[in-house]
């Protein structure tokens, strides 16, 4: 996993949370605040 470039290992991270979200899409807001500037 480590030696992946850092790209792949970006979109396999957006990939992981997508399906969180899938299931739980009160994580919406939660993502929404951590990225709040």
């Amino acid at each position: 996993m480590l030696l992946l470039k850092p790209k792949l290992f970006f979109i396999y991270l957006i990939f992981v949370v997508l399906q969180v979200l899938c299931h739980k899409k009160a994580i919406v807001a939660v993502y929404i605040i951590l990225n709040s500037p």
